[in-house]
């Protein structure tokens, strides 16, 4: 039905280009929805379909793209670090191999437990069977499920370890932490993390036993600031008429309310004093004493950056989410490579598959399917009569970089193929537009306007400065969470 609708589309309309989105969207959040309700049910993952028949489609989907991503790796020699488990676990099957890499350990040692996946612990297991095993980690700090990673795993060996003659020994004392964090920390987890609802009984199990000695300060320990909806909205009001070619609300006004909120807190923090146990006394806050710790990349990022360029607070990022890690300028970059480069297969792809080349994944798919004797994907583009369009491009992107400047090169493509039209048809648009500008302006003002090769230069130092997180320097530093797991900071937003 789905495919019915989509072959009477005209595309050259926008509301059909929506029609077709909000369809895709659909069906996204179906899958995803079927796929939710399968972990819930306690039957095997082959029966089911039996339950809900987008099970099986999901399941054939699956089979045709494993089958044909295998086809790929073995013509080209390679194996991923899933083949690599997958395989020294069929290796392990057999019993010579198996007894002679048993004989090879004594002790087996794990770290991170927690982040241990199905197939890793069946290897451990077969491997370790005659040896002394010992295993570290935290059930609560389990981060790679993404990756089929399970802290299950560890959950159950702490059940069934002493079964088996083992021991488990539980680590509360902490010695890097302000106790009254510890204290707040143990208080919130204690009253959500039970048994029943999460496999872990927090009161029993994982209550902290703080042992550093911190002298108190005029700071709290904790502080919780609850901002305002209200506020924020009020925060962000628009005087004039609106206009959505005009409008900077989705760009310079998404959590500007939450990042004003962190600025004024660093500005009352640097006037302050802390504890520094390294010199076991009191000293003045430094920028460089404070991190802000995000769940991902997000707007919120931009948002924090211009306002504390506004309010002078020095601040550098460890994410990067600076100009040159959006996907469109990413193709920007690409069609640059190519004029250099034209062998450079991922790049060359990269621009075809986008809206400045316009094709499609299957028509890219085709030139190499019936290409197949040629090494290199140029050469298949070359080869094929859907190819030259695209390198017809490339050679007058080319003539007129030279000619007239790669700016002017630029504006001339994005003319021909609509591009920003293009660009503010999507959900993010606005904002994607506003930074291919950023980048026009930055090629045209970059001194080499006239020469691809020594722009390229330029914009990888500029990219990499960007991103760079210099330790030493006295600013602010924003991470992800996930990213500072281990780290230690004096102060945490």
């Amino acid at each position: 039905e789905n495919i019915e609708t989509v072959n009477k589309l005209n595309f050259k309309k926008a509301s059909n280009v929506e029609i077709l989105d909000a369809m895709f969207k659909t069906l996204r959040e179906n899958i995803t929805k079927t796929i939710k309700e399968c972990k819930t049910w306690d039957i095997d993952c082959e029966e089911c379909w039996i339950i809900n028949p987008l099970v099986q489609k999901i399941y054939d989907f699956y089979d045709i793209y494993a089958d044909q991503l295998w086809q790929i790796k073995s013509s080209e020699n390679i194996l991923d670090f899933d083949d690599l488990e997958k395989f020294a676990l069929k290796l392990l099957e057999d019993e010579a191999v198996l007894s002679e890499i048993q004989d090879e350990f004594d002790f087996v040692f794990i770290d991170e437990y927690q982040d241990t996946n199905p197939v890793q612990e069946k290897i451990l297991k077969l491997i370790s069977k005659n040896s002394k095993f010992m295993a570290v980690g935290d059930p609560k700090q389990g981060i790679y499920g993404f990756r089929n990673a399970t802290s299950k795993i560890m959950k159950d060996d702490i059940l069934n370890i002493k079964n088996i003659g083992g021991e488990v020994y539980y680590l509360y004392s902490n010695f890097r932490s302000d106790p009254r964090i510890l204290d707040f920390v143990n208080g919130v987890f204690s009253g959500i993390m039970f048994d029943s609802n999460t496999g872990i009984d927090y009161e029993k199990t994982s209550m902290f036993d703080g042992r550093a000695e911190y002298q108190k300060t005029d700071l709290p320990a904790v502080r919780i600031d609850v901002l305002n909806e209200k506020e924020e909205k009020e925060c962000t009001k628009k005087e004039y008429i609106y206009n959505i070619f005009n409008d900077d609300l989705k760009i310079n006004q998404n959590h500007k309310f939450e990042a004003e909120v962190i600025a004024n807190r660093i500005n009352e923090l640097v006037m302050s004093k802390i504890y520094d146990p390294k010199i076991n006394a009191l000293r003045e806050v430094d920028y460089k004493d404070i991190t802000i710790l995000v769940r991902k990349k997000s707007p919120l990022i931009e948002r924090i950056l211009e306002v504390f360029a506004k309010n002078k607070i020095p601040v550098i990022s460890t994410i990067n989410s600076d100009l040159f890690s959006c996907e469109e300028i990413e193709v920007l970059m690409n069609l640059l490579k190519i004029c250099i480069d034209p062998f450079d297969d991922v790049a060359l792809a990269s621009v075809m598959a986008s809206k400045l080349g316009e094709y499609t994944l299957e028509s890219l798919s085709d030139i190499r399917k019936f290409n197949q004797d040629k090494k290199y994907f140029y050469e298949a583009v070359m080869a094929h009569e859907k190819g030259k369009n695209v390198f017809d491009k490339i050679e007058e992107f080319k003539i007129l970089s030279y000619a007239k400047g790669i700016k002017f090169a630029f504006d001339n493509l994005f003319t021909k193929v609509d591009y920003y039209s293009y660009l503010l048809s999507k959900d993010d648009g606005i904002n994607q537009k506003a930074q291919i500008e950023k980048f026009l302006e930055i090629v045209l003002n970059s001194g080499y306007n006239f020469d691809i090769p020594s722009l390229l230069n330029y914009l990888k130092i500029k990219g990499a400065r960007s991103s760079n997180l210099n330790s030493s320097a006295n600013a602010v530093s924003i991470s992800t969470i996930h990213a500072s797991k281990g780290l230690e900071y004096p102060i945490v937003i």
